[in-house]
């Protein structure tokens, strides 16, 4: 069963927030990341993309948020994709959909774990590279 990460990205030199992607193991290095993109006024959750974190400077880690069974991949990516983003707030970002995200694969019924903003915040700093 394929394992799901939350993986982070920033610079180590640079405090404050970090973007976050979800990444779902495809073959080899490769990752299926799930992630939105834009600022305050333009955020659109991208379309799934192939990903080799070691390739990516700004890779930071990852931590696990669980599992999900090969066959389930295309109903987990169309309940992640469905959750929407909120535009023209400056209290939200890339983190809060991947909670969002996260949360609403939990409800149907993936084997994920629903972990709190702050939860993850903490997890994936112990996983800096």
């Amino acid at each position: 069963m394929p394992t799901v990460y939350v993986a982070h990205y920033g610079l180590p030199q640079l405090k404050g927030a970090r973007h976050w992607a979800i990444l779902v193991p495809k073959d080899g290095q490769l990752f299926t990341a799930y992630q939105v993109s834009g600022s305050t006024q333009t955020y659109e959750v991208k379309p799934p993309e192939d990903i080799q974190t070691d390739k990516s400077s700004a890779y930071l880690g990852k931590v696990e948020v669980g599992q999900i069974a090969e066959g389930h991949r295309p109903g987990f990516q169309k309940t992640v994709l469905a959750v929407p983003v909120t535009k023209n707030s400056t209290s939200w970002n890339c983190q809060n959909w991947v909670v969002a995200a996260l949360s609403s694969a939990k409800a149907a019924g993936f084997g994920v774990n629903a972990y709190s903003q702050k939860e993850l915040q903490d997890l994936l700093a112990k996983s800096a590279k």
